[in-house]
């Protein structure tokens, strides 16, 4: 007898996954644990499919459902059961099966929505009373705290950056991912919509932090499909009309998805190639994960109303290769297209690709890798004409200094954001330019000028840092669509004389004190950096940089010409 054990994601006692019984083969959609480890055997099967469509293999019998065994609540007066904690693909399943096995367990908590299933479904009963397996017991093997603290804490400042209070939250089922869900502990009136709800989850539930109180659709409901974690999360879903489990399939479509407003996605990627292709399931011809709900997710909040789909990664493998690579390696699995890829999230910082062209991608993505593989994934880009070959890369030479980023509010209440140039921003640099006045160019160039060379915007946005500096102030503050508003610079004489400052801010900008701002922090960076004096050419009839000088309270000679 050759027995097929399907299982969306296999987990608790598996004695069938024992290889000396030949008898069995299970098949599987997510690939990690001991499952994954016998998939990469060839003692397992793994079937990359999207949540959404999980349905299908049933509805259309692309998966010929024999038996489907269940685990249900002891039914109560009407003849209903409850499917508990895994609604998943419960329904679809014993719709399918030509016989349907129950086990009834009166641990099971009873939960509302598309759990419901009749006792005149159920073919046979088992009663099995043992406790419900926690987390913990469930996936012995997983590491759960695959990022380092070092890592975890940038990457989630970084995504925290991106999740305004209110918002409706979406996770794929990720170890990483779910690191970061502790830190969400200082939003406020968070929504839930998502595959699974966790011990981490029902914290922010019961500290307040998830209300659902804004959600346009199931308003002050958390939407989930699975439940797992320990015996106080069980009490909870319990009877509980404020948490409502349907199937992964109405979850994770992408028409109900995206009509849930402010809906941020997050999901965890393994390798990100330089023009934005995502591998979330493999790496080469090795599986070590599943698609889940990735690319339902993505699209999803592509769509919704002021949503967001975000990819987080280290930017560094656990065996220390990079995760931003030139190209995936030959074999990986594409799971995110290039398309679909808006936000991409390392510890250092966030790449904003949706519609950038393949050399804005290069430049956004080698800006979030790591350090030491920069130099390496420029070269690439340029041999591969991906990047002009005179970006010069200067910015890679030395690490980004992140000590001089800070927020400032000028005089008229307005926030920007003010860092130290990149040499992504070399776009932004173009455009701050054409919104400048020609009295304002002059002002700064002693010319008119139309346009600015990309020779001179690469040269003045991809700077060595132990040599030149330039700080640009951005606005709005709190998102990636950022524009440049204002920038302060100091070019070191290559002839040995004094570096040059200059500054320049935005006409609409101007009278705000926000010159002012960018020309003392610069000041307070040249005495970091042991620069004893600065020189800058200045017009007599440009007001606002004399006044400037005038009023700072820093030492200045003028040298009329």
């Amino acid at each position: 007898m050759d027995i097929n054990i399907l299982q969306f994601i296999v987990g608790g006692e598996l004695p069938h996954l024992e290889e000396k019984l030949s008898r069995f083969r299970t098949t599987t959609n997510f690939a990690f644990d001991r499952a994954g480890q016998k998939i990469r055997q060839g003692l397992a099967d793994y079937v990359p499919v999207s949540a959404s469509n999980v349905n299908r293999l049933f509805a259309e019998r692309l998966i010929a459902v024999d038996v489907a065994i269940i685990k249900v609540t002891p039914p109560d007066k009407q003849g209903y059961c409850s499917l508990g904690m895994g609604v998943d693909f419960g329904q679809e399943s014993v719709k399918a099966a030509k016989i349907v096995i129950a086990g009834i367990s009166e641990h099971m908590p009873w939960t509302g929505g598309d759990s419901l299933i009749h006792a005149d479904r159920i073919d046979w009963w088992v009663e099995h009373n043992a406790p419900l397996l926690t987390s913990e017991e469930l996936f012995p093997n997983l590491d759960r705290n695959i990022l380092p603290p070092s890592v975890l804490n940038k990457i989630v400042e970084n995504v925290m950056f991106e999740i305004p209070d209110g918002a409706t939250l979406k996770f794929d089922i990720n170890l990483a991912v779910n690191q970061l869900i502790p830190f969400l502990k200082d939003k406020k009136d968070l929504g839930l919509h998502s595959d699974l709800l966790t011990d981490e989850l029902l914290q922010l539930i019961k500290t307040g932090v998830i209300t659902n109180a804004r959600k346009n659709i199931n308003r002050g409901k958390t939407i989930v499909s699975h439940a797992t974690g320990n015996k106080a999360l069980f009490r909870y879903i319990h009877r509980n009309p404020a948490v409502e489990f349907q199937s992964l399939y109405k979850i994770n479509r992408i028409d109900h998805i995206a009509q849930q407003d402010n809906l941020i996605a997050i999901i965890g990627g393994l390798k990100v190639d330089l023009s934005g292709q995502l591998a979330v399931d493999s790496v080469g011809s090795r599986f070590y994960s599943g698609v889940g709900s990735s690319d339902d997710s993505i699209r999803g909040a592509d769509y919704s109303k002021g949503g967001k789909p975000i990819v987080i990664l280290p930017s560094m493998s656990v065996k220390g290769n990079s995760n931003i690579l030139f190209a995936l390696p030959e074999g990986t699995g594409v799971t995110i297209t290039r398309l679909d890829v808006h936000y991409v999230i390392t510890e250092y910082g966030t790449a904003f690709l949706f519609g950038k062209g393949i050399r804005e991608r290069c430049l956004a993505l080698i800006d979030i890798a790591h350090p030491d593989c920069r130099k390496y994934l420029l070269d690439q880009a340029k041999n591969s004409f991906y990047i002009h070959s005179e970006q010069s890369g200067n910015s890679y030479k030395s690490a980004y200094p992140d000590q001089w980023e800070c927020l400032h509010q000028t005089k008229r209440g307005k926030e920007v954001f003010i860092r130290p140039i990149k040499a992504v921003d070399e776009d932004n640099l173009r455009n701050f330019f054409h919104k400048l006045s020609d009295q304002n160019v002059y002002m700064r160039y002693f010319t008119h000028i139309r346009s600015l060379p990309q020779k001179v915007l690469k040269r003045f946005s991809d700077i060595d840092y132990h040599k030149d500096m330039a700080l640009v102030a951005l606005y709005p503050p709190k998102t990636t669509q950022q524009e440049i508003v204002g920038i302060g610079q100091w070019i070191i004489d290559e002839r040995g004389g004094m570096p040059e400052l200059a500054l320049q801010v935005r006409d609409d900008w101007q009278g705000q004190g926000l010159g002012k701002f960018l020309f003392l922090r610069l000041i307070e960076m040249a005495k970091y950096y042991k620069i004893i004096k600065l020189k800058a050419d200045v017009l007599s009839d440009n007001k606002a940089m004399n006044l400037v000088f005038e009023t700072a309270g820093i030492l200045y000679h003028k040298k009329p010409k």
